[in-house]
């Protein structure tokens, strides 16, 4: 069976009239087009309905200025990647589904005399995952991607193993070979498949997998579905509720600080100037004379605390010195006291709307773990007098921006760790921010679930 051409699932037909058709795009835009004649309209739905194996518009009659219409309406459909192309091999299908524009160039450029006999292999950015009733083939370099259904898939994988050419991959598919042809040539140009010596391009070979997925999936350019892209407030008509703006604390355990006169400091002050050039990564603290608690408690105020709330229909904004995605300031600050005058060594959370410290009152091998984990990424033996742990409550974020939830977390946290840096700086306090830690520990150790609120960030602070 000859490869079908047909619309995908962002694109679909809501209405149908006489002279037109009317189509809704990413579920949002509409595009109208005028059909012209009753026999290009009858074609036009079959399209439409049924998919078509060759071009509709040179097998109907039509004027001059219908068939340059018609020609642009299938550019159209082409250029925005509307058309999926689907591969029937032995009874199986497979579904080339287009990610960019990029792919349309890719698919103009085939030529099967140029390809490589094999063997081949998989490459180590394709990856697989599960899509309703078929697999998902994907890669985070690559311009489109397959859905197979589950027989296809065990089929033709097992015959990616480094022993079988192209060739004997034709033989396997003999009844479908022109299909089989198609499909291999778009998975060796798409960068799935690869000959075993095949030499991997330098400015590739020093991706990492997850670090190419993560920074092709986050921004535009990589998939033009830009209607599930950013804010989509894609939880709105569900039964999954906006996550509360503030966590509650216990009373109980709750230590109020104190606020520095914001005004006085403004006369008084470093110049930003100075404390620009000042600022640096500080791994050796003084030993004999202690961060106070008051020095703390000035420090987040100045550097995290919530100035200003404004309710907003969808997701209140909340203003700190800090800027966030969206005003939503999903980030959360736990102290972790080593050595602190006035507070005992322990986890506290800081609310920062109320500005005060929740004792958590965490077991002490937790604490010591978290400790000496931080003096392993300072590279030091001393244990730092305080570790400010940040995390994101993820479903915050998660609620409003679609595929950059995870990259807007990571951005608010460089801001609120570049602010706290300056900030520990005109205090002259000390301050470095840690490469990673270990969020699976601090998770247990002040019983959170770890994908609902995890550690995404790690700072240092003392005195010098």
């Amino acid at each position: 069976m000859p490869i079908r051409q047909k619309l995908n699932e962002r694109i679909k037909l809501i209405s149908q009239e006489e002279d037109h058709l009317l189509f809704q795009i990413d579920g949002t835009k509409e595009m109208r087009f005028f059909t012209g004649n009753q026999k290009f309209r009858e074609k036009l739905l079959n399209f439409v309905n049924n998919g078509t194996l060759s071009g509709i518009i040179e097998q109907t009659e039509l004027d001059d200025l219908n068939k340059i219409r018609a020609f642009q309406f299938f550019e159209n459909l082409k250029e925005n990647n509307f058309i999926d192309y689907h591969i029937e091999l032995k009874n199986e299908l497979a579904i080339i589904n287009p990610k960019s524009r990029e792919f349309r160039k890719k698919i103009e450029d085939i030529d099967p005399s140029e390809i490589d006999e094999g063997p081949y292999v998989l490459s180590r950015f394709a990856y697989l995952c599960k899509e309703t009733d078929r697999f998902r083939l994907d890669s985070p370099n690559a311009h489109f991607c397959v859905l197979f259904t589950y027989n296809l898939l065990l089929q033709l994988f097992s015959l990616f193993n480094g022993k079988i050419t192209l060739s004997d991959l034709k033989q396997t598919f003999k009844s479908s070979e022109q299909e089989v042809t198609f499909l291999l040539i778009l998975l060796i140009q798409g960068g799935y498949i690869h000959t075993l010596h095949y030499k991997e391009p330098e400015h590739l070979s020093t991706w990492e997998f997850h670090d190419l997925l993560f920074h092709s999936t986050s921004r535009l350019g990589q998939s033009i579905e830009n209607a599930h892209f950013g804010a989509t407030y894609r939880f709105r008509d569900t039964m999954v509720p906006p996550p509360p703006e503030f966590k509650e604390v216990v009373d109980e355990h709750s230590i109020i600080l104190q606020k520095p006169n914001m005004e006085e400091l403004q006369t008084k002050d470093h110049s930003f100037s100075r404390v620009l050039e000042n600022r640096r990564s500080l791994r050796n603290y003084d030993k004999t004379n202690i961060i106070t608690m008051e020095q703390l408690a000035y420090f987040l105020y100045r550097s995290v605390s919530v100035r200003q709330v404004i309710s907003a229909p969808m997701q209140d904004a909340v203003l700190r010195p800090y800027p966030s995605a969206g005003a939503i300031h999903e980030i959360e600050f736990y102290i972790v006291v080593a050595s602190c005058s006035g507070l005992s060594s322990d986890i506290y959370y800081y609310h920062s709307l109320k500005h005060i410290l929740e004792k958590l009152n965490v077991q002490d091998m937790y604490l010591q773990k978290i400790i000496k984990n931080a003096c392993t990424m300072l590279g030091s033996d001393e244990k730092p007098q305080i570790l400010i742990i940040l995390t994101s409550r993820f479903q915050k974020i998660a609620w409003k921006y679609e595929k950059i939830a995870y990259r807007s977390t990571l951005l608010s946290v460089g801001a609120a760790l570049q602010t706290m840096s300056l900030v520990a700086t005109a205090m002259n306090l000390g301050s470095c921010i840690l490469g990673t830690g270990d969020s699976n520990l601090f998770a247990e150790a002040i019983n959170l679930d770890p994908f609902k609120e995890g550690a995404v960030g790690e700072f240092i602070l003392g005195t010098i």
